[in-house]
């Protein structure tokens, strides 16, 4: 299952909003989303948010790799 979830602490018809990104049930990541900006555009900042925490994710393997990384 993937799921992108409102999880603003207010949420309303229009405004920035939380959301997080699920895959079964494990977060994957958070962005911000303007509601009034429509599902499309949310999409979209989900895919986006997706794929940063993937290079994120790529680039902290790498540092824990050579010993710089956390532990």
């Amino acid at each position: 299952m993937i799921a992108i979830v409102n999880i603003d602490d207010n949420p309303r018809p229009e405004g920035d909003h939380l959301y997080a990104v699920y895959i079964n049930k494990k977060e994957i990541c958070r962005f911000t989303h303007m509601r009034e900006d429509g599902l499309s555009q949310c999409l979209f900042k989900a895919s986006k948010a997706v794929a940063h925490s993937a290079e994120v994710d790529k680039l902290e393997g790498i540092l824990k790799q050579v010993g710089l990384g956390n532990k």
